[in-house]
């Protein structure tokens, strides 16, 4: 492996501001990083964080509001925009949110490959480049009939090719199963071992795993940074701030504490006891206090121990769902009744193919279901197995090319009114310019109902009901667009990675909402490769291929 220890970035105070109605709003706040080849660099936060945005001005797609930045030691503030595009061009790999962003709509896989190798200038083997995200089947396949974990994968591919001095991947393994994921990261490690500095934003446990350097963002300011086998740090401001981890927060409830310096360290203790009084010194109580000191060899950052017996992880691992095993497949929740006998949604010999004439693809074959009300229907498979195609024809979005799909006896297609079956898509389809809670609410609003509200409390979008959806993070948009499939009770409601964009606080809301709409009566027909919604899941169907497997 080759690591360049001089930094390929370098940026310091980073600020980044957007305008929003209420004002502009700070996206970054003086946040430090440094990249260097070689090291895979994993930025995480809960939705909203800034992760997007750092990524961005470190792509040079967005130039900082405030802070400085450098290439390679250069203030990037004085290349002009012509060199700043050569650098795009040749030594940034980026794989956006979306991986659509990413590749050129007109091409096939194999044409992705190419037009990148060209663009850089370097040879590559395109046969190689495709076999090593498992897409060698799909050489000749555009992106339009690609499935979204297909997409994701040919996304990275391209973005890797030479590989560039600078790979940056937004949420790249966001909705891809664990083998498919496997890949991805493997790809980014080979990248890494070949001296590319990579950054990825994420909220996946199998990502922060192989991370050399891990950020962690909160409000636009860096909370927290990991490097392998070193212990945790956090960064001091010039002001003397602190930002402690959440963990920490909630050993300080009211915000404040009590600051003692002791033989070279610093303490921290809260100001009051649980009775009201004012607690013991440090010295007389050992348990109320926690202690600061800086890592070996630095001093420009300080790492909180809290007391003897506390144990504070280096970096959060998914909490599996109720009743989650990892050996099988779950079959039911526990306590539940067996299910109706008449089915809500039937699935008659369904076959569809996608594209025509040379091009023309069978993705589903055979699709025999019957699908009982008040039950949360798990599609668990690869990507590309059939899972999205599937939630589309029960969501009527298109009629299969052979069968049936009914919902309540009535074929699915075309559309049916949002209240018998409603749907969140991978794309999310937001209109951009309402607001948050216009886009909630629009399903109720547009039939004369009112209600719904709630929603925007029991996800965690109250504080942004009156941002613009084109303002809010992914994780945000997609909580939203949840909310909006829920908001009239539907009687069938189609879920495509609901939990896709969710950082672990948030992953429990989504789980936490739907699961109430199943109690109610909703027929929840989730895709998802999460163990945490498997492990919730009445019914697991399982596809490969495009078929039902046992």
């Amino acid at each position: 492996m080759t690591t360049d220890r001089v930094p390929l970035l370098d940026g310091r105070e980073l600020l980044q501001l957007y305008a929003a109605p209420t004002g502009p709003t700070q996206a970054l706040r003086g946040v430090d990083v440094t990249l260097l080849g070689g090291r895979i660099t994993a930025i995480t936060g809960p939705s909203g964080s800034g992760k997007s945005t750092l990524l961005a001005v470190l792509a040079l797609r967005e130039r900082p509001a405030g802070g400085e930045l450098r290439h390679r030691g250069r203030l990037v503030s004085g290349l002009s925009r012509r060199r700043l595009q050569r650098l795009r061009r040749h030594e940034i790999g980026w794989v956006a949110q979306r991986p659509t962003h990413s590749l050129f709509p007109q091409l096939d896989a194999g044409g992705q490959i190419e037009q990148m190798a060209r663009l850089r200038g370097v040879p590559c083997d395109v046969a190689a480049a495709l076999a090593e995200v498992d897409l060698t089947a799909r050489a000749t396949a555009r992106p339009a009939t690609m499935s979204g974990g297909e997409q994701q994968r040919l996304a990275v591919a391209a973005a890797g090719v030479g590989p560039p001095a600078l790979l940056i991947a937004d949420e790249p393994t966001a909705e891809l199963d664990d083998d498919s994921a496997d890949l991805v990261l493997r790809l980014l490690r080979s990248c890494a071992d070949r001296g590319s500095a990579v950054v990825i934003a994420t909220h996946d446990a199998r990502a922060i795993a192989v991370a050399d350097t891990v950020l962690r963002l909160r409000h636009g300011v860096l909370s927290g940074e990991h490097h392998a086998g070193q212990a945790r740090t956090t960064s001091i401001d010039g002001l003397g701030r602190l930002q402690l981890p959440e963990e920490a927060l909630a050993l300080f409830p009211d915000g404040r504490v009590v600051v003692t310096l002791t033989d070279g360290h610093v303490q921290l203790h809260p100001p009051e006891g649980r009775d009201g009084h004012i607690a013991p010194h440090p010295s007389q109580d050992r348990d109320t206090h926690h202690t600061l000191h800086p890592p070996a060899g630095q001093d420009t950052h300080e790492t909180l121990h809290p007391p003897e017996g506390r144990d504070t992880p280096q970096q959060a691992e998914p909490t599996p769902g109720p009743g989650h095993s990892p050996h099988a497949a779950p079959t039911g929740r526990p306590g539940m009744s067996e299910p109706p006998q008449s089915p809500l949604v039937q699935v008659r010999g369904v076959s569809h193919i996608r594209g025509t004439g040379a091009a023309a693809t069978r993705v589903l074959h055979d699709i025999d279901l019957a699908l009982a009300p008040a039950s949360l229907v798990v599609l668990a498979g690869r990507s590309g197995s059939g899972k999205s195609t599937l939630c589309h024809l029960v969501a009527g979005v298109m009629a299969p090319s052979a069968g049936e799909v009914l919902v309540s006896g009535r074929p699915a297609h075309p559309v049916p009114d949002w209240r018998d079956v409603s749907l969140l898509p991978q794309r999310l389809a937001l209109e951009p310019e309402l607001t948050v809670a216009e886009n909630v609410l629009l399903p109720a609003g547009l039939r004369g109902l009112g209600g719904g509200a709630e929603l925007l409390d029991r996800l965690g979008l109250r504080p942004i009901a009156d941002r613009p959806a084109r303002d809010t993070s992914l994780g945000e948009q997609q909580r939203t667009a949840l909310a909006r499939a829920l908001v009239l009770g539907p009687a069938v409601a189609v879920l495509d990675e609901p939990t896709g964009h969710q950082d672990d606080e948030h992953v429990h809301l989504v789980l936490d909402v739907f699961s109430a709409a199943v109690r109610s009566g909703t027929l929840a027909l989730v895709a998802t490769h999460d163990p945490r919604v498997i492990g919730i899941a009445d019914v697991v169907v399982r596809m490969r291929s495009g078929r039902v497997v046992v």
